[in-house]
């Protein structure tokens, strides 16, 4: 036998048609899902208590001992000078 058409036979519709064609509706997994486990559940996360707690380190909470520290001074005024010393 030959593999079904991809496409509906002339003047079938996507309705019956491609059920008949396909075998749609014999191979369907009708039981339900466990939970957790379908689209649009929620993740287990394993790294959700240490960020809730606040144990967890993010690039911005550390940095290396010898890192340079820049700080920006900025002026409401436009082409005003500043002096360091």
């Amino acid at each position: 036998m030959a593999p079904p058409s991809p496409r509906p036979l002339r003047g079938e519709g996507k309705g019956e048609g491609q059920r008949q064609l396909y075998g749609l509706d014999r191979d369907l997994d009708r039981r339900m899902p466990a939970s957790g486990h379908a689209i649009g559940a929620s993740p287990i996360r394993l790294d959700g208590v240490p960020k809730v707690t606040g144990a967890e380190k993010f690039g911005g909470d550390s940095f290396p001992a010898d890192a340079l520290a820049v700080l920006v001074v900025r002026s409401p005024h436009y082409h005003a000078k500043f002096d360091f010393g």
